[in-house]
């Protein structure tokens, strides 16, 4: 499948959701099949972990059929990008889609300067911070940064400094159920952005 298939079948999976079209059933038949031949998911997401956001759902999709990463912020740690590497290395999924979302309460609590006893946390906030330093604290603008931050991070590391014409990025709104845009690399790897439909 190519990078483009893979868009096309996100796309088309989230009008079936918007359509409220009934979620691909994941039968024991299909369980059995993917413990025996492995998986090989279309698209690798990663996502924040706010429980209003599950790729598999809003891309109406089975078991074995997306790659999810996920951290508070849709961020990428260290262990995140390994799983990403492994995706693009061992499942060779063909398209890296990160899944920002509005109302996000890891950037809010960056926007407010939040600060967290604990270091694991403070780091993740501090993860958000450049986003938000140019944002000048504007909550929306700053997901949207983050977004983009969070695709140069993975472009700069090295398996992906090859293949920028695989890494996407999107928004969801939480309000309406609907992905607002789409962005991408063009051919000077600046960040350009389109309509998602």
């Amino acid at each position: 499948m190519t990078t483009e298939e893979s868009l096309e079948r996100l796309r088309t999976g989230h009008k079936n959701f918007l359509a409220g079209a009934a979620a691909p059933t994941s039968s024991l038949n299909l369980i059995a099949s993917l413990s025996n031949e492995g998986q090989h998911p279309f698209a690798s997401v990663i996502t924040c972990s706010d429980s209003r956001v599950a790729p598999e759902i809003l891309f109406n999709c089975r078991l074995g059929d997306i790659f999810t990463i996920r951290a508070a912020g849709n961020v990428l740690s260290d262990y995140g990008m390994g799983s990403l590497e492994y995706a693009f290395d061992h499942l060779h999924t063909p398209l890296i889609l990160v899944l920002g979302h509005s109302k996000c309460g890891a950037v809010k609590s960056a926007c407010a300067h939040d600060v967290h006893g604990h270091a694991s946390l403070q780091a993740l906030i501090d993860k958000i911070a450049p986003a938000v330093q140019i944002a000048e604290r504007n909550p929306d603008l700053a997901e949207d940064l983050n977004i983009e931050h969070t695709m140069h991070d993975i472009l700069a590391y090295a398996p992906f400094q090859a293949h920028p014409e695989i890494i996407f990025g999107a928004k969801y709104d939480i309000a309406t159920a609907k992905i607002r845009y789409l962005k991408s690399f063009d051919a000077n790897l600046n960040i350009t952005t389109r309509p998602w439909d």
